[in-house]
């Protein structure tokens, strides 16, 4: 696999800059497939994008952003093409920044985005559509607390209109405690694929014109102490699911999971050593139910119910070091709570050096200890990779 990127920025004025972003990555996969099925699969994907930000005078701000993904695969038996699938995506967005008052800012925005199939071997009953979408947010400071209330409404072209917002609160407490309560609503459309894909020559997969789009609503209750000493956060989380998308046991297809709930606990802590050492900890423990009546009470597949981060850093001289250990407990990989995929930690190494102002050198090394282990049946991740990225910061 190759990956390449690049972003630049200008000012064009004191009150208007641009800004540019590309990124290309190819991949080649080789399979153990026999004839007539395909044992090859090559994948180019690419994002352009810019964005126009200007302030027209003291209370208003405005953004323009515009971008292009498109998703190209080939599947080939030896020299010979099998099935291709060439996917775009093109979105605008439009938004406008206002400040209310010393104490409230409000957005107000447009965004358009059209899905759209360029080439394929396979016969999709819709290969083009699109969704607009309005929304606004209003930030405000109010009796001591800090309050957030946004909406947004969208017209999809293949399955109507959709209503969705959030409701966030905060409100800082004595000794450097901060107490917030949120609670929101999305929904999400099924992919073409997921609806409609059906290649002669991949016998594992076939879409589901039925599915119908995923709905959920979510809330939340958080205590963070944000003092400079030891500043730690927890955070109680549920999401419930109404026609989840999944796959289903077979792996031969997605399906709505007619209900489903995800309740968890994130938290994170860092402390600093002889003011030397950084050690900083995430945690996050997850149930991930079905409540169907045939699955209720089993793991919803590829969820990991334990999740944890550490990382150790210093700096000597003017290299930055950093030791990670990354850890997921074990996942199921069908709703029928089966083919158990046991969990796996990972050591990572990273250094950072300044070359210039505004240049640094970074290398890393990833999975340290080439650890086998999957996230998917039969799919396995990458072992020891070593990577070298050059960084630029014009903001510097």
């Amino acid at each position: 696999q190759q990956a390449h990127s690049a972003s630049a920025g200008w000012h064009l004025t004191d009150t208007t800059q641009v800004q540019a972003h590309w990124l290309r990555s190819n991949a080649d996969n080789e399979y153990d497939n026999s004839p007539p099925y395909a044992n090859e699969a090559k994948n180019q994907q690419q994002v352009v994008s810019g964005q126009l930000d200007t302030q027209l005078n003291s209370f208003w701000d405005m953004s323009w952003l515009l971008g292009e993904s498109q998703d190209n695969s080939r599947n080939l038996l030896g020299s010979a093409e099998k099935s291709k699938f060439n996917t775009q995506k093109d979105s605008a967005s439009w938004i406008n920044y206002f400040k209310i008052g010393h104490a409230s800012r409000l957005t107000v925005g447009f965004d358009y985005l059209q899905d759209q199939i360029n080439e394929s071997s396979t016969a999709y009953a819709v290969k083009s559509r699109e969704n607009q979408g309005v929304f606004a947010l209003l930030r405000t400071q109010w009796m001591g607390s800090t309050w957030e209330v946004s909406g947004r409404r969208d017209h999809n072209e293949q399955f109507g209109d959709y209503n969705t917002g959030t409701a966030r609160w905060g409100m800082k407490l004595p000794r450097d405690y901060r107490i917030t309560a949120s609670w929101g609503n999305a929904f999400k459309a099924p992919t073409f694929n997921d609806l409609y894909y059906d290649d002669p020559n991949d016998p594992y997969y076939h879409g589901n014109p039925n599915l119908l789009p995923e709905h959920s609503q979510s809330k939340e209750i958080g205590l963070d102490y944000l003092g400079l000493n030891n500043p730690w956060s927890v955070h109680l989380f549920q999401t419930n699911f109404r026609d989840l998308i999944e796959l289903n046991n077979n792996f031969d297809g997605s399906i709505n999971v007619g209900k489903a709930t995800v309740t968890g606990l994130e938290t994170q802590w860092s402390t600093q050593w002889f003011n030397v050492w950084q050690l900083s900890a995430q945690a996050t423990f997850l149930r991930p139910e079905s409540k169907n009546a045939a699955s209720h009470g089993h793991d919803l597949p590829r969820r990991s119910r334990a999740q944890m981060n550490l990382e150790l850093s210093r700096q000597i001289a003017q290299v930055d070091l950093a030791v990670q250990v990354f850890a997921q407990g074990p996942r199921y990989d069908k709703l029928s709570s089966t083919a158990r995929l046991p969990g796996y930690a990972l050591l990572n190494l990273r250094a950072e050096y300044p070359l210039a102002k505004a240049w640094k050198l970074q290398a890393s090394i990833e999975n340290v200890l080439d650890k086998d282990y999957e996230t998917i049946a039969f799919f396995a991740q990458p072992g020891r990779g070593f990577f070298v990225t050059l960084k630029y910061d014009g903001e510097q």
